[in-house]
């Protein structure tokens, strides 16, 4: 029994370590980083928030100087507490993600932290020389016994290491520091040594010079590794072997691909912590420029992954073949959101060989679209890797972006991207035959209308650089095959917009404002 026991020790503590680990550290992605385009969005909103603050600090605003004499200053039974949150909220929360960062193999963690708070530092140092120590605010008696210097280092250092840190570390951790840091910015307003101005300013800049450092070198996926996968993957109630990491990825999310016990393709697809700002980022975009901004923005993960699922069931419901979701759920100690589906066996159609591509499953391509149209579900995103030729017949897959009682402008825009990637595939001729062979002609207007750039996923815009001239020349040949003239673009910001004066779908947008001179308005 003793030797059992000796056994079995070896065995428990590595277990427990990384049960240790995961309870304070993130996953470990396999040490992929990755820039991205939400801190360049982070790094814009921090430089305008400091630009603002400072004709604000100069202003010495009424509604400032009444929340400094709300709080300021605090009784004198708890004055030890405010000064004791303030100290822990920022040099206790500095000194803890520094021990914690000698966790993370290569000390990464640590030489970031010190990079990052020198950077923070001298930008401070900087700011008050060439603002003054008051960024210009006017003194006044009514802040008697306050602290007005501008910036607060010892917040937008805070700030800086957190923001720096934090991406390596587990959610709690990260939960249990940002309200520390909050209850820092408080107190320092309460105990004086901070205006509230100062101190959300002085926040902006850390933050900024943390984005910056993410921007230059990468900051981790906070997605788990084709290792991590593999030995939570049970969680879900799924067996999957031989699991690797997908070779194209899509922002916001970790694909990995598997086998299942009879040799079948699994894929599995992992939504990480840019999912979110993935998509509040592509809103954001579709907001500014376009009429139709895209589908309802969520942001809860679980919630994006049971969407994705619901989107898959309905479209099978639909007559069209879909990838079978086996799970959908949360896994593994960060608790990561991922939805399990079963592939049919079959090639995508960026890899599949033109000519072995027949004109019937040309066909059955567009009449897949066209069940789709019928159930009022756009997909969002088909194109050459989203569509995959397989023997039980042509399958869609990767409905994250998918929306059910689409607008019109949404339905025509999944037929363009559809022709689109036809085209790059097995040639525009072949194309445009097979729309003459399943389209009317209304509804290849609609589509042609929409048979621009904007319509197509990422892929296969990028596939459009090798191939200069198609869009323009599939639109004419389409026009030629289906009998109709080759129809106006919409306009960008008004191709999912039904005219509001004249109540007509906006498939028929190009002739109908030729015909009126109807702009989509009122």
């Amino acid at each position: 029994m003793a030797a059992l026991a000796g056994q079995g020790a070896p065995a428990a503590g590595p277990r427990t370590a990384q049960r240790l680990r995961a309870v304070v550290l993130g996953p470990r992605g396999g040490g992929t980083t990755r820039r991205r385009a939400s801190d360049a969005f982070r790094f814009g909103f921090a430089v305008v928030v400091v630009a603002v603050s400072i004709p604000v600090m100069r202003a010495n605003s009424a509604f400032e100087l009444g929340i400094v004499h709300a709080l300021n200053p605090p009784p004198p039974a708890i004055r030890w507490l405010v000064t004791a949150a303030y100290w822990l909220g920022s040099a206790g929360v500095i000194a803890c993600l520094a021990v914690l960062g000698l966790l993370v193999p290569r000390l990464a963690v640590v030489r970031r932290i010190a990079v990052t708070a020198v950077a923070t530092w001298a930008v401070c140092a900087l700011l008050s020389a060439v603002l003054g120590p008051t960024a210009g605010r006017p003194s006044t008696d009514a802040l008697a016994g306050v602290d007005t210097s501008f910036p607060v280092t010892q917040l937008a250092v805070t700030i800086a290491v957190a923001v720096t840190a934090l991406p390596y570390l587990s959610r709690p951790v990260h939960r249990l520091m940002s309200f520390l840091i909050a209850v820092a910015a408080i107190a320092a307003v309460i105990d004086g040594s901070a205006l509230p101005v100062n101190a959300v300013s002085s926040i902006a800049i850390g933050w900024g010079i943390a984005t910056v450092l993410h921007l230059a070198v990468g900051s981790p996926l906070g997605l788990p590794s084709a290792e991590e996968v593999a030995e939570r993957v049970a969680d879900l109630r799924v067996t999957v072997d031989a699991i690797a990491r997908a070779p194209l990825q899509v922002w916001g999310l970790e694909k990995f691909v598997g086998l299942d016990a009879s040799g079948k393709t699994i894929e599995l697809s992992v939504y990480g912590r840019d999912a979110s700002d993935a998509r509040a980022l592509a809103k954001l975009w579709r907001f500014c420029f376009y009429r139709d901004s895209g589908p309802t923005l969520i942001l809860d993960r679980i919630q994006q992954v049971e969407h994705e699922a619901y989107l898959t069931f309905m479209a099978g419901r639909a007559g069209v073949l879909v990838p079978e979701v086996l799970a959908v759920g949360r896994f593994g100690p960060s608790r990561d959101a991922a939805i399990v589906s079963k592939l049919p066996s079959g090639p995508a159609l960026s890899r599949a060989d033109a000519g072995a591509v027949l004109d019937g499953t040309l066909d059955e391509l567009l009449d897949t679209v066209l069940r789709l149209r019928e159930a009022g579900i756009a997909h969002g995103a088909l194109g050459l890797e989203t569509i995959l030729l397989s023997a039980e017949g042509v399958c869609l897959r990767d409905f994250r972006s998918a929306s059910s009682s689409a607008p019109a402008g949404r339905l025509d825009g999944d037929l363009a991207a559809v022709l689109a990637a036809m085209a790059i595939r097995v040639g525009i001729e072949r194309t445009a035959a097979a729309a003459s062979r399943v389209l009317d002609t209304g509804t290849a207007r609609g589509a042609l209308v929409h048979l621009q750039r904007s319509a197509l996923d990422p892929v296969t815009v990028s596939s459009l650089r090798r191939h200069k001239g198609l869009l323009p020349e599939l639109r004419t040949a389409v026009a030629r095959a289906t009998g109709i003239e080759v129809p106006k673009l919409g306009e960008a910001d008004q191709l999912a917009k039904p005219c509001v004066r004249h109540r007509h779908p906006d498939r028929h947008l190009g002739r109908h404002r030729r015909a009126r001179g109807c702009f989509g308005v009122p």
